[in-house]
């Protein structure tokens, strides 16, 4: 679990502000109840860009876009006294040229609070 802002920042003072304690890292540890390792990168982050905020996180992008998303949300809603299974919603998003397996679309509705 990452640490809130303010305990990244009372991370730095406690290791660097002048009028502060200085305190070692174990201890420093120990006082925010984290890792040694996690105040390192901190302390480092710190003195590298003086910004403790959360950086962009990067990993694969989204296969589907928004409007594909709502196109799925769509029929479900349209056909909601159905109970449509995720591969009968594959095969009716097939005709508006989505191609998705049906796990995706399985994601999507419980992205969007389908069961």
């Amino acid at each position: 679990m990452s640490l809130q802002l303010y305990q990244r920042y009372e991370i730095v003072f406690l290791a660097k502000n002048q009028y502060g304690p200085k305190l070692s890292i174990n201890r420093i540890a120990k006082l925010v109840h984290c890792n040694r390792s996690t105040v390192i990168r901190w302390l480092k982050r710190w003195d590298e860009t003086k910004d403790l905020t959360d950086r962009e996180r990067i990993g694969r992008p989204r296969k589907t876009t928004q409007e594909q998303d709502n196109v799925i949300i769509n029929v479900v809603e349209q056909d909601s006294d159905d109970g449509l299974t995720s591969q009968q919603l594959q095969e009716q998003v097939q005709a508006d040229d989505i191609y998705l397996s049906d796990r995706t679309i399985r994601r999507r509705l419980n992205e969007a609070g389908f069961r």
